[in-house]
């Protein structure tokens, strides 16, 4: 079997991280009317573009395999939207495994605690976490409102939120399972019990979605 180049998978990066810079865009002009609206995309810009854009690279890069076709803006969109959903499942995460740390930047939660305190706020490390639980929120709708609005055929776009409506709440049962698994006694957990969780969760974002 030949080897891929990885240059050949990640050469749609700059577009893709383009329509995920416009797709937040449109929503803070179009929706801004709360004081942390501002933050919200401060944050997410920088956030949602520091990554590899692995997951949105495969998108683009099976749609040219599949079809023959070279990609198209609505291809992209496509892209950046799973990239959007895929930071808000790693913002959740982050809270749940403590993590400080992101891309090499504090995880949105610690900045969001330390913006809290330096203003007074109280319990400023509730507030961080509650915050970014509604920031990733607001990314997990954002996807699906981008894939309901692609300018492709109404039934590939029905197939489209169909898959995601479909693998979207297994892969959150997996992260369950994975708390799960982290807080039970080691000797509780069994080789079959990590492989169905890495199946449901990273094998489901990355490979059946």
């Amino acid at each position: 079997m030949s080897k891929i180049d990885p240059s050949y998978l990640f050469q749609d990066v700059p577009p893709i991280k383009e329509e995920i810079l416009n797709i937040l865009e449109e929503l803070y002009q179009k929706e801004k009317r709360f004081p942390l609206d501002e933050q919200f995309y401060t944050l997410m810009k920088t956030y949602t573009t520091s990554g590899k854009v692995f997951r949105g690279c495969l998108i683009v890069r099976s749609y040219v395999a599949l079809s023959g076709k070279e990609p198209t803006v609505e291809i992209y969109k496509i892209a950046a939207a799973v990239e959007l959903c895929c930071s808000g499942l790693l913002i959740q995460d982050d809270i749940m495994d403590k993590d400080e740390k992101r891309r090499g930047l504090p995880t949105i939660h610690k900045t969001m605690e330390s913006w809290a305190e330096e203003r007074g706020y109280s319990d400023f490390e509730h507030f961080g976490k509650s915050i970014t639980l509604c920031f990733y929120a607001v990314l997990f709708f954002v996807c699906f409102s981008v894939l309901n609005s692609v300018k492709l055929p109404a039934r590939i776009r029905q197939k489209l939120l169909a898959i995601s409506s479909a693998e979207l709440p297994i892969l959150g049962l997996a992260q369950a399972e994975d708390m799960r698994q982290a807080s039970s006694p080691f000797s509780e957990i069994s080789k079959a019990d990590i492989t169905a969780m890495q199946y449901g969760k990273t094998g489901r974002y990355t490979g059946r979605w």
